[in-house]
């Protein structure tokens, strides 16, 4: 068994077209093999391995990870739809005080079931160990959702996820910042580069990890349609000058409020004139 690997678990053309340009984009930033889990007969070569999905567990498989889809000692998981742009060995480093690494969903929903502060969890990045009690977790995992589809008709997955994960209090598991799965199109917030852009904007996946990573510090991005770019994304950042201005004219008004215009003045100047000598000297 290799240690160290990316996972996708994917059926139909549409999807295995989508894992292609995802498993380019690791192949870019990593040296790290990487496994599809497919009904296909054959699969392009820039997958190193396939594992054939066995038609007994394939919605089970195409719903939740299934433990014997694991190949690696440390696996990364990926949804077909993401573009990564940097390196994610961080994402199986971590592994190796966690079970499991994860980033939460950002709708921020809570399932019927459980109640604040619980929220949903978004399952199409995941890291995580080939050990007993992740392989446990992943096989209670699939028989809730099981349950959650035949009682409540429920496909989604994020809520059988939440709900398991709130009953396991054996998986000792992470919650990676949002730079690890940057949700597009959607409303968001990140300070340092996203790593993993992650979704189906107008836009392909590249283009808008460039227009997110070409601004540095803190800013959101969210929907936007721009007929003349036809983008579908915009994104609003603030230097850390302006945020320090900021903080600079609400401390003024604050000491203008408590002592007075003419105390800050005279305070102002004193300062002024200590700084100017300071400098002269």
């Amino acid at each position: 068994m290799q240690k160290y690997g990316v996972l996708y678990i994917v059926t139909g053309e549409k999807y295995i077209n989508e894992a292609v340009n995802s498993a380019k984009s690791v192949k870019n930033n990593m040296d790290i093999e990487i496994s599809i889990a497919t009904d296909e007969k054959t699969v392009p070569n820039i997958f190193d391995n396939k594992i054939n999905l066995n038609s007994m567990r394939m919605e089970s498989a195409c719903s939740t990870i299934l433990p014997e889809l694991t190949p690696y000692e440390k696996t990364i998981f990926l949804d077909s739809d993401t573009y990564i742009c940097d390196d994610l060995w961080d994402m199986l480093t971590i592994l190796d005080d966690y079970d499991l690494s994860i980033t939460q969903s950002p709708g921020r929903l809570t399932p019927d079931s459980l109640s604040p502060p619980w929220i949903e969890y978004n399952t199409g990045v995941i890291s995580y160990n080939d050990s007993s009690i992740v392989n446990t977790f992943f096989e209670k995992w699939n028989a809730i959702q099981s349950d959650m589809k035949k009682q409540k008709g429920m496909t989604r997955n994020q809520p059988s996820f939440v709900k398991t994960i709130s009953g396991f209090p054996e998986l000792n598991y992470f919650v990676l910042s949002r730079e690890y799965n940057v949700r597009v199109p959607r409303w968001g917030g990140i300070k340092k580069d996203a790593k993993i852009i992650h979704g189906r904007p107008i836009k392909n996946l590249a283009a808008t990890a460039e227009t997110i990573n070409k601004y540095s510090g803190y800013r959101i991005f969210y929907p936007s349609y721009n007929p003349f770019t036809n983008s579908l994304l915009k994104v609003k950042s603030e230097s850390q000058f302006y945020y320090r201005i900021l903080q600079f004219v609400e401390f003024i008004n604050k000491r203008i409020k408590e002592f007075g215009i003419g105390y800050v003045l005279k305070k102002g100047l004193e300062w002024t004139r200590r700084w100017v000598t300071k400098r002269l000297n």
